[in-house]
């Protein structure tokens, strides 16, 4: 067995990237399929403002709703994560070729940066459009996709789709810097001979994305903020970031805006909703992800 996962690990580096994008491809779907009610957990602690909602309003949610609605929208992020993680894993190898960026005792900074900064770029373009319309479907009563699509475009236009874009990049960015750091350098001192198991890859990929995405979680809260105004919370009755006056305009236009409207409704704690269900979305998320596209690598060598 020993011998077979060395085997895998010298020959995996020759694999032609077709069949890095079909390891991403599966890896995404399984990770966002199994984590999803975290993600709408989430998405409800930081659309909310302090005086309508509390983590109680959202333990009335899921009992009102039932739990099985809190996996609303995630046949739409599935359809976007598909090509999403294929572009993320495939340059994420690339980037691993280039650098040379290997299990031994050394220590990575700058290579794994970088990595991290191209391969979340190449995905977040892909899937933030998806994303916008999930997080609608989750606080919304609108049935699909392609309806939530119709609804979002004829209000507010195309460019609400890519609204957060900016800040979605802003907040991966570091949050793909510290991940990839944190991730290849446990690996590298936990499997100075390079033959990391299963086990390695799941546990070296939760702990990365469970530190990495509780650091970055304020630049969260300002980028559902962007993607979630005007929404309205089906179960409890509430309305998530109305307009003031004007319905054609935003309530949080811009970064700044946002910033500043959050700070002087929550104050610095509002920067910090849904910290906890955000580390625990990314943990398992990440730890199976990462261990299947290992897995699916492997089988397909």
């Amino acid at each position: 067995m020993e011998e077979k996962l060395l085997d895998w690990e010298d020959n995996s580096e020759n694999l032609p990237f077709k069949t890095h994008m079909l390891a991403g491809s599966c890896a995404g779907v399984v990770e966002h399929s199994i984590s999803f009610p975290f993600d709408t957990i989430k998405t409800f602690a930081q659309a909310e403002s302090t005086r309508s909602a509390s983590y109680w309003d959202i333990a009335k949610l899921m009992k009102n709703e039932g739990f099985i609605k809190m996996w609303r929208g995630v046949s739409t992020v599935i359809l976007g994560c598909v090509p999403a993680h294929a572009a993320y894993f495939s340059i994420y190898e690339y980037s691993k070729r280039h650098f040379q960026i290997e299990s031994n005792k050394d220590f990575y900074f700058f290579s794994t940066a970088i990595t991290g900064i191209l391969a979340t770029s190449s995905h977040d373009i892909i899937i933030t459009p998806m994303d916008v319309i999930k997080q609608r479907i989750q606080l919304n009563r609108v049935k699909g996709p392609l309806g939530m699509l119709k609804h979002v475009v004829g209000n507010e236009g195309i460019i609400s789709l890519y609204r957060s874009l900016p800040i979605t990049l802003i907040m991966n960015m570091p949050q793909a810097v510290l991940f990839m750091t944190f991730y290849e350098n446990f690996k590298s001192q936990l499997y100075p001979d390079g033959n990391v198991s299963m086990y390695g890859f799941f546990t070296c990929a939760g702990v990365s994305a469970a530190l990495a995405a509780g650091l970055t979680t304020p630049l969260d809260v300002i980028k559902t903020r962007l993607q979630t105004q005007r929404e309205t919370c089906p179960s409890c009755g509430t309305k998530f970031m109305q307009s003031q006056g004007n319905l054609s305009k935003p309530r949080y236009g811009n970064i700044q805006n946002a910033i500043s409207l959050i700070y002087l409704e929550d104050g610095l704690r509002g920067f910090l909703r849904g910290m906890v269900p955000r580390m625990m979305f990314f943990l398992p998320g990440a730890a199976v992800s990462w261990s299947v596209y290992e897995h699916v690598k492997s089988l397909l060598l």
